[in-house]
């Protein structure tokens, strides 16, 4: 029986049944291609995870094991390996021997005979003829070298690069490599040589930014996951030193994804933006079928089918509707996802075919039965509560306004949406802020719009002639968006959660593209490290001598925290399950290497946001940056205590700063007072204030002439690539933006046909009285029209409340209004609602008179 009834329905509303699947489908769609995409990449590092990292393991760091440390460290890995392999991974300056004039910096990795131990590196030589061994470079002083390296400086294949103290020869270019870099995130293009002759060439002094490597081929009965988390535990209490890192495959493949992570995340929240807004959709198209099946529950209800009955029809209908709406969305993906593959080498170098899996396919299934049903369960509960002689009344005469008590069966929806944004950020305090922007925008105009209606009611329409206010077309459009408050309302959210999207994206890049290159900032041209102590005061007199605007060499100490609070400081293991991106940046935090340098006081980039500037003389006394104290669990008033070359140092925290980083000026997260670390074993720092971009290259060579083991950065280029990067995620969140604006107008076609479905006798009550197509047609714009523009309105309102808040979260305040922008988003969306209006009421107002009446 029921079945049968459900069928019939179906079959009878197929109008209904397309547009809520197809509704449906849009906020879905979204989430099941981004879910997809995460999960495959993730997979598809881990599957090529050892080729990324040319090894089974690695043990790397700023530092090169002691003698004491590798010898236990051999004594316990030795036996497990087939072979271990040593490599030196520094950045440096290098320069054409012919052409003085194109230094530039590059990231030289030396390796010995054998590397890679898993991937390849290909590269071509002068006769196009191409090799994967690199084992040609222990020979003679030779490299192989990125071509970006060839097009910076103007060389070839055969010309010679000084590197240090050495020349060497360019035998050939990278055609491909399936490696990452052991230190992370690259500054400069890729260069590689023997280890043995990197040693020759003077760059690793004291204090140079060099990073350190043992790389091992496990032997089989060792190289599964478990034994390779076994070993990992082992050898982390076996190097208790934070600065040395101990990479497994797993570990590797989750940092080269870490950014594309970060990406989807914020493209997951984007993603719930649309998916609530087909859930407005939903409702409403829902709650206009429920209006036309009024009659047929209330035969239903007096032929004594029983209420539960009843509600499993339409509970079954919701279910059948959103499954189909899932299997449409997961068929696109899977169309979809190859086609994104393919850019996905140009992302991290990496090439592979993306697929949906089952974890995506239960979840995208879960989320969309899931949704359809907390939305839509409380109005189907509101409608099977009416009396039968209200059902019989029809839906001219049904009442159908919800009471304060029954919007508090939408928490568990509002709940459900929480747990999605955390799930989708992971991050609590993310996901946290988006649901709360969501439900502040939907209570704002759900509570304050009624009240405005019921004002122009009161003063501008109640006994005011048609023509009130301003003109006829307008007098009838305010009275029609009166007479339907839930449609207004339900308009209005939608559009103003889309604009508010698409308003903040463009803000927060037009805010950090103009922190980034405003010209009145006092960012450097270039920085400057790997400064050795005995060449600090010989820069400056060499900067003097050639009038170079050098800021004074900031000193760095490198250290090991031992304590905090007297508590011994040891690594911290990640735990298994799922981690929010803040615990995941912490204990990167609690697990790096400590930097630390001292200070009189504080540089322009500093302001101190809590505590005293070391003005105590009885205490040694530190300043903490405010994210690093947070992140790591400390306050005014704790002690830390640093190992620095064997001598432990203790100091009492008395203040805590926050940092403008988008200075590029020398900063670190810990600053001594003066006095302490002072004779400690130290490098330096500086940078170039800014010059015109000729007169950079000009220094960056006279530098390096004189002092060959100074590396330096071109922070323009960083800023640039930045940049970049930055637009590229920009992009790809507006792509989703524009998916959840086109739910948005989606909803509003939706509601305008259903308007004009009930307007019908209106519509032709009027052309009898001489109202011309044309005149009905700007009724109807402008109707939308003001909705559209309110909308506007208020989005941009609250994208730049939001946006104050999010810059002040994650991006240390960095926020400026572009009112240009604002204004350009308002007017392509009143021309979009313009033509919107036109192509869904055209049949409506073109219709004659005896059409319209049938």
């Amino acid at each position: 029986m029921i079945g049968k009834i459900i069928k019939r329905d179906l079959f009878n509303s197929k109008s209904f049944v397309l547009i809520f699947i197809f509704n449906l489908f849009l906020g879905v769609i979204g989430f099941v291609v981004l879910h997809s995409f995460r999960g495959n990449v993730n997979e598809l590092l881990e599957s090529r995870s050892r080729q990324l990292m040319a090894s089974d393991m690695y043990v790397a760091g700023r530092r090169d094991l002691k003698d004491e440390e590798r010898e236990k460290f051999l004594e316990y890995i030795a036996p497990k390996t087939k072979k271990i392999l040593r490599g030196i991974e520094v950045y440096s300056m290098a320069r054409p021997a012919k052409n003085k004039k194109r230094s530039r910096l590059v990231d030289i990795i030396s390796v010995q005979k054998g590397y890679p131990l898993y991937g390849e590196i290909k590269f071509k030589d002068k006769n196009d003829q191409e090799f994967s061994s690199l084992d040609i470079l222990q020979n003679d002083y030779s490299i192989i070298v990125s071509p970006e390296i060839l097009h910076q400086m103007k060389v070839k294949i055969e010309d010679e690069l000084k590197i240090g103290e050495k020349y060497f020869r360019i035998i050939g270019v990278i055609t491909g490599d399936s490696t990452t870099s052991w230190r992370g995130l690259a500054l400069a293009p890729k260069l590689y040589m023997a280890r043995k002759h990197l040693l020759e060439t003077e760059l690793l002094g004291f204090g140079s930014v060099a990073s350190y490597a043992h790389q091992m081929m496990l032997k089989d009965e060792f190289n599964n996951d478990q034994s390779i988390k076994e070993l990992k535990v082992d050898l982390d209490k076996l190097i208790t030193d934070k600065a040395i890192k101990v990479r497994t495959p797993k570990g590797s493949s989750q940092r080269v994804g870490r950014v594309l992570n970060y990406l989807s995340d914020y493209l997951g929240l984007v993603g719930l933006v649309a998916l609530f807004l087909s859930g407005i959709g939903a409702g409403y198209l829902f709650q206009n079928y429920l209006f036309s099946k009024i009659k047929d529950i209330g035969i239903l209800k007096s032929l004594g089918m029983r209420m539960r009955d009843i509600f499993q029809v339409y509970l079954f209908q919701l279910v059948i509707l959103s499954f189909l709406s899932a299997i449409i969305a997961n068929f696109t993906a899977y169309l979809i996802l190859p086609i994104v593959s393919k850019s996905l080498y140009d992302y991290i170098n990496l090439s592979g075919s993306l697929s949906l899996n089952l974890e995506t396919l239960l979840i995208s299934f879960a989320i969309t039965i899931g949704s359809c049903l907390l939305v839509c369960i409380p109005i189907l509960l509101k409608m099977l509560s009416k009396n039968i002689k209200h059902l019989f009344g029809g839906s001219s005469f049904f009442q159908f306004d919800f009471t304060f008590k029954d919007y508090f069966a939408y928490v568990p929806l509002l709940v459900f949406l929480w747990g999605l944004s955390i799930y989708q950020a992971h991050s609590f305090k993310i996901g946290t802020l988006f649901t709360i922007s969501l439900l502040i925008v939907g209570v704002f105009i759900s509570v304050s719009f009624p009240l405005v209606f019921k004002l122009i009611d009161k003063h501008f329409i109640n006994g005011a002639r048609l023509v009130s206010p301003f003109t006829l077309k307008l007098g009838m459009a305010t009275r029609s968006l009166l007479r339907d408050k839930l449609s207004t309302i339900l308009t209005l959210i939608s559009i103003t959660t889309g604009v508010m999207l698409l308003a903040l994206i463009g803000q927060l890049e037009t805010s950090l593209r103009g922190e980034l290159t405003d010209d009145q900032s006092e960012k450097p041209s270039l920085f400057m490290f790997d400064i050795q102590e005995e060449q600090a005061f010989e820069l400056e007199k060499f900067a003097k001598e050639q009038q170079i605007p050098i800021r004074k060499p900031q000193a760095m100490v490198r250290a090991r925290l031992l304590k905090v609070n007297d508590k011994e400081y040891k690594k911290t293991q990640k735990e298994e399950g799922f981690q929010t991106r803040e615990e995941e940046r912490s204990q990167r935090f609690r697990n790096r290497g400590v930097n630390l340098t001292f200070a009189k006081s504080l540089n322009s980039s500093e302001n101190l946001v809590k505590g005293e500037w070391f003005k105590d003389d009885d205490i040694d006394e530190i300043s903490v940056e405010k994210r690093y104290a947070d992140r790591m669990g400390i306050d005014i008033g704790d002690t830390m205590t640093f190992d620095v070359l064997g001598v432990e140092v203790k100091a009492v925290i008395t203040s805590i700063r926050s940092i403008k980083w988008t200075s590029f000026l020398p900063n670190f997260f810990i600053t001594f007072e003066d006095g302490i670390i002072n004779n400690a074993p130290k490098s330096y720092i500086s940078v170039v204030n800014k010059v015109s971009f000729e007169r950079q290259l000009e220094i960056q060579d006279l530098i390096v002439d004189r002092f060959a083991n100074i590396s330096i950065i071109n922070v323009t280029e960083v800023i640039n690539k930045i940049l970049g990067i930055f637009k590229a995620m920009s992009l790809a969140i507006r792509i989703m933006a524009l998916l959840c604006l086109t739910v948005g107008f989606f909803v509003l076609f939706a509601i305008i046909q259903n308007q004009l479905a009930k307007k019908r006798y209106e519509a032709a009550l009027q052309k009898v009285f001489g109202m011309t197509s044309s005149n009905l047609f700007l009724t109807i714009a402008y109707e939308y029209l003001i909705i559209v523009i309110i909308a506007c309105t208020i989005g941009i309102g609250f994208s730049l409340v939001l946006g104050i808040v999010v810059s002040n979260m994650f991006f240390d305040g960095v926020w400026r209004i572009d009112w240009f922008y604002n204004l350009g988003t308002s007017l392509m969306m009143i021309l979009f609602t313009f033509i919107l209006s036109f192509i869904a009421s055209r049949t409506y107002y073109s219709t004659n008179v005896k059409s319209l009446l049938k």
